[in-house]
């Protein structure tokens, strides 16, 4: 079973180990379009609740926009 799922470098006979954990690390600090842009709703995936999204979307609009408020001392 191991040797099924890495050998040879590759995950699944498929990708390397490296090209992997390359695609795992931008999918972390990259997200989607359609999280940062208002005008992305038509490119979300089929199976998203939109009313969750758009709940979850407002709330990072909000601390986007409270973390870039510069504060006079």
């Amino acid at each position: 079973m191991q040797t099924i799922l890495f050998h040879d470098q590759q995950i699944f006979g498929t990708q390397s180990i490296s090209s992997l954990i390359l695609r795992s690390i931008e999918e972390m600090v990259k997200p989607s379009d359609y999280w940062l842009s208002s005008s992305n709703k038509d490119k979300l995936p089929p199976e998203t609740n939109l009313e969750s999204f758009m709940h979850a979307h407002e709330m990072l609009k909000a601390f986007l926009e409270r973390i870039s408020m510069v504060k006079k001392i």
